[in-house]
């Protein structure tokens, strides 16, 4: 299901803009959102709020 600006949050909203004035095909611009949704989802908060550490932790943990 193709995602619209609607359902994105504000900081996810302003990352599309980038990505489309890079010039990014609609593709990889829904890929790369899809994983961004699934690691807020996995730290369940902000992409933007998980640091550089949480990710190496969360690597050596599984």
């Amino acid at each position: 299901m193709p995602q619209t600006s609607r359902t994105l949050t504000p900081h996810l909203q302003k990352m599309k803009l980038e990505m489309e004035l890079r010039g990014l095909s609609s593709q990889t611009l829904q890929h790369y959102l899809s994983h961004l949704r699934l690691l807020e989802k996995y730290f369940s908060k902000p992409a933007f709020d998980v640091s550089p550490d949480e990710l190496k932790q969360s690597k050596t943990s599984n």
